[in-house]
């Protein structure tokens, strides 16, 4: 999984500095837009290789409304408004 992390940035700052590189010559504009699609480069990828071979394991509970006691340790629950 993080070898696939570092692919994927690998990947998308070529892109970006290939590009960059490549459209310099046309303005700052068009820099930007090489940078953008990086990252869009980056994105796509990012996601082809989760989905694919660097899947992760989603170990959220069905049940996202816990208590906060429940998320913060040492926490505890006062009865009323006694403040």
């Amino acid at each position: 999984a993080v070898s696939a992390m570092i692919g994927v940035q690998l990947l998308s700052t070529l892109v970006m500095l290939v590009l960059a590189y490549l459209l310099a010559s046309h303005g700052t504009v068009w820099v930007a837009a090489a940078w953008g699609i990086g990252h869009l480069v980056g994105g796509v990828m990012g996601y082809l290789a989760t989905v694919t071979f660097a899947r992760f394991a989603d170990n959220a509970p069905v049940d996202d409304e816990r208590p906060l006691g429940e998320l913060v340790e040492g926490y505890v629950e006062r009865s009323g408004d006694d403040r």
